[in-house]
């Protein structure tokens, strides 16, 4: 996925000549964020795009 281990193992791989393709589950950072304030606010749950699926994996929701 294209999570912080996922963009960090392209990069390396990239710079090593290869032409990585990174598959991701569920949507880009901007659409997953409106997905993920619902479910905050009514615990309607997105199976495939949520706090743990999408660009950026689940550290885009982390304040840490």
């Amino acid at each position: 996925g294209f999570g912080p281990a996922g963009m960090f193992a392209a990069l390396v791989l990239a710079r090593a000549g290869a032409m990585p393709i990174v598959l991701e589950r569920g949507l880009d950072a901007d659409r997953r964020k409106e997905i993920v304030r619902n479910f905050f606010e009514t615990g309607i749950l997105d199976t495939e795009t949520n706090v743990q699926f999408g660009e950026g994996g689940a550290g885009t929701f982390s304040d840490g």
